[in-house]
C-alpha cells in the first residue's frame, strides 16, 4: 500500500473531522518527557530537537514526522479561524509548511525531498476534501526538518479555532 492510500485510509476513514481525534491518541501514547516545551505559547524549535532526534535514534525506521500547530491569524485585532464544510461540518483546515535552503538559511540540503512528500499529501487533502487544506506554505527556514526527508510541520486550524 502507498504511503498516501495509507494515509487517506487512517486519517480519513470515516469522518475527516475526527483528524484530530487520531492524533491526540497518537500524542497520548508518547512518553511525558517527549511532549513538546513552549515558552509564552510558542514552541521552541531549539528546544525540540533533542525530542525528535531521540525518537530518530531510537525508532530509525521512523520516515515521517509531523510537526503539528496551531496557526496564529489575525485580521487587525480579530482572530481568524480558518474553516471548511467536511461532509456538512464545519472543521478547521491545515496548512502545510515546508522550510527551505533559501536565503540565510543553511543546512536544508533536502528540503525539496520535504516538498515533494507534502505537495503529494496537499493532493491527497484537495482530491479527497476539497479545499480542506490552505495553500501550502514554503518558508525560508529549518523548522527541524533538516532532520528527516519526510518532515512537515502542519497547521491545524488556528488559535481562533476551537473543539466545536
Amino acid at each position: 500500500m502507498k504511503l498516501f492510500d495509507l494515509i487517506k485510509k487512517k486519517l480519513f476513514k470515516k469522518q475527516p473531522v475526527k483528524t484530530g481525534d487520531h492524533l491526540v491518541d497518537f500524542y497520548n501514547r508518547i512518553d511525558e518527557d517527549s511532549r513538546l516545551l513552549s515558552k509564552h505559547g510558542r514552541i521552541e524549535f531549539l528546544t525540540t530537537v533533542k525530542y525528535v532526534e531521540k525518537y530518530l535514534k531510537e525508532y530509525p525506521s521512523i520516515v515521517l514526522t509531523l510537526d503539528v500547530h496551531r496557526d496564529a491569524i489575525a485580521s487587525g485585532d480579530d482572530k481568524v479561524a480558518p474553516t471548511v464544510k467536511v461532509n456538512g461540518k464545519e472543521a478547521a483546515q491545515v496548512m502545510l509548511v515546508i522550510g527551505s535552503q533559501t536565503g540565510s538559511i543553511k543546512g536544508l540540503p533536502d528540503w525539496r525531498k520535504n516538498l515533494r512528500l507534502a505537495l503529494k499529501l496537499q493532493y491527497v487533502f484537495e482530491s479527497t476534501y476539497p479545499q480542506f487544506a490552505r495553500a501550502l506554505n514554503l518558508k525560508s527556514a529549518k523548522y527541524n526538518q533538516h532532520l528527516t526527508t519526510g518532515s512537515i510541520l502542519i497547521e491545524m486550524g488556528s488559535d481562533a479555532n476551537t473543539l466545536e
